[in-house]
């Protein structure tokens, strides 16, 4: 074979492939396409959900620490999730003292602070 056509079964090849290449993607893309649009009807409730304002720590909290309002924050959870051992408030809170170290970002629950000076 020459030359010439070495390169051009080249360039057909790779034309062939490239289109190949893009047809299956768009073929494999409109599927993940319809899944995931079957996947939103799917998991759209039917009743709308209630969320539950809860307080936790806006930042590191030590043990034995006084808690003042600046030191909490605030999460919604479904209200599913809620217990009655969490804090709706920061009323509720301020002025207790943790128990022991409460990280940054977690919910504050009864068990994390006690009310009497130590």
């Amino acid at each position: 074979m020459k030359r010439w056509q070495i390169i051009l079964i080249v360039i057909f090849v790779a034309l062939f492939c490239g289109c190949a290449g893009m047809l299956l993607g768009f073929a494999i893309g409109e599927q993940i396409g319809q899944r995931a649009g079957q996947a939103d009807l799917a998991s759209t409730p039917t009743d709308q959900m209630q969320y539950v304002e809860c307080v936790s720590a806006a930042q590191p909290i030590e043990q034995g620490m006084v808690i003042h309002a600046n030191m909490l924050s605030t999460i919604y959870l479904p209200e599913s999730d809620v217990t009655e051992e969490m804090f709706f408030s920061y009323e509720e809170v301020i002025g207790g003292y943790a128990r022991y170290d409460i990280p940054r970002g977690t919910l504050v629950t009864r068990q994390m602070i006690y009310f009497t000076a130590p």
